[in-house]
Parts: structure tokens; C-alpha cells; sequence
């Protein structure tokens, strides 16, 4: 649940920081060897105030995830969240 948004925080979530924390955990996997592929339980976004700030906020985090399709190439699995 990475449910990322270029949003101030509210409440326990950090919305800016996980994008930090999600590259910090793709160079981690990049050395696991015996990772095979990953599976994203939903909630990639959190939603912003706009359609254009979403899709910049998806895009966002699409781009670090392009990282996976680079050597060693593991498979990202979705799961749909109710926010993307």
C-alpha cells in the first residue's frame, strides 16, 4: 500500500514519504536474490484535489517502479486498491 499523493500528511500517513521509502525498498530488492516477483496490495495513490495532480502523483510513482523492468528484471503484480 504504497498510497502515495504530493499531499500533507493526515493523521499516521505520510503521504510524500513513501515515495522516499519505496525507492529505498527497490535498491533493497535489487540484491535479493531469491526474490522472484512482487505483488502490490492497491493503493498506489492516495487521490489528490485534481485529475492532473493524481495522474502527476501515479506518475510519480510509476517512474521509480520502471526500475523493476531493469536488470535483475522482477515481475510487479497489482491488486486493485480503491484509490488506483
Amino acid at each position: 500500500d504504497i498510497q502515495y499523493g504530493d499531499l500533507p500528511d493526515k493523521d499516521q500517513k505520510r503521504f510524500k514519504r513513501s515515495h522516499e521509502v519505496v525507492k529505498r525498498i527497490l535498491v533493497e530488492w535489487e540484491d535479493a536474490e531469491d526474490l522472484e516477483f512482487i505483488v502490490h496490495l492497491g493503493d498506489i495513490i492516495e487521490g489528490n484535489s485534481s485529475s492532473e495532480r493524481t495522474a502527476d502523483d501515479l506518475e510519480t510513482i510509476l517512474s521509480s517502479l520502471d526500475r523493476l523492468h531493469k536488470p535483475p528484471h522482477r515481475p510487479l503484480f497489482h491488486v486493485l486498491g480503491n484509490h488506483c
